[in-house]
């Protein structure tokens, strides 16, 4: 099955919401796993991490022209989780704790970004 053309900034179209609704789903699935065992990026962030990656490369993808390069998007999302999973590790009592949830946050933003470029 093919995914319909896709306009990230037309709500109107029914890629959009296909697309919108995967990011939801995938990350509302991992972000139930973590909320049940208690552990740090639960549902909420989950689906916010999936979903604002989503549409921050589904944007940058829907560029078009010579000066443009939709891979630069990419490239900073990845910095910028770098930097927030980076935030939910900690040293307590010697031992790292968090590395868990950091791999989840990256993960999820691979989601988002496969999603936003129409995978």
């Amino acid at each position: 099955m093919t995914i319909p053309s896709f306009d990230p900034l037309d709500p109107g179209t029914f890629g959009f919401w296909l697309r919108l609704g995967t990011a939801i789903l995938c990350g509302g699935v991992v972000g139930l796993e973590r909320q049940l065992r208690g552990k740090a990026a639960g549902i909420r962030t989950s689906i916010l991490i999936c979903l604002g990656t989503y549409l921050f490369v589904g944007l940058g993808a829907s560029f078009a022209g010579d000066r443009v390069d939709p891979t630069r998007v990419l490239g900073q999302v990845v910095t910028g989780i770098g930097f927030l999973g980076g935030g939910v590790i900690l040293s307590r009592g010697g031992a790292l704790v968090g590395v868990t949830s950091a791999a989840v946050i990256w993960v999820l933003a691979a989601l988002g970004s496969l999603i936003g470029l129409g995978y």
